[in-house]
């Protein structure tokens, strides 16, 4: 349900569809070295599916915060996005999607993601 998209005319030229894709942690990795230079939103999860942790910034830097290396994670996927405002667009979409569904945050996120002030 997390990767499905609505497609619509578009209003003012009704020759053209436009579908708005969110980005949805296409990517994976478990491997340090494929995340070099990378900025975006990430998510750290178990190998049973369990999302510990959502987060955005450089991917790498933030792996290595202070007090990362203790949590219980197998795998980050994550999405590439440069601007910092779509992060923390994205990063706050995530946090609330998973509240609604779990009913509170990953186990490692202490607030819910740092909101635009025009949201």
């Amino acid at each position: 349900m997390d990767r499905q998209f609505i497609v619509e005319q578009d209003i003012q030229d009704k020759g053209f569809w436009i579908a708005q894709l969110c980005p949805a942690f296409e990517h994976t990795s478990s491997s340090e070295s494929d995340l070099k230079d990378l900025k975006g939103i990430y998510r750290y999860k178990r190998s049973d599916g369990v999302v510990v942790y959502i987060g955005k910034g450089g991917i790498l830097s933030r792996l290595n915060a202070f007090g990362r290396q203790e949590w219980d994670f197998d795998v980050i996927e994550y999405s590439i996005i440069e601007d910092p405002i779509e992060q923390s667009k994205w990063e706050s979409y995530w946090l609330d999607r998973f509240a609604e569904k779990e009913g509170r945050l990953p186990v490692h996120n202490k607030i819910n993601g740092k909101r635009n002030k025009n949201e």
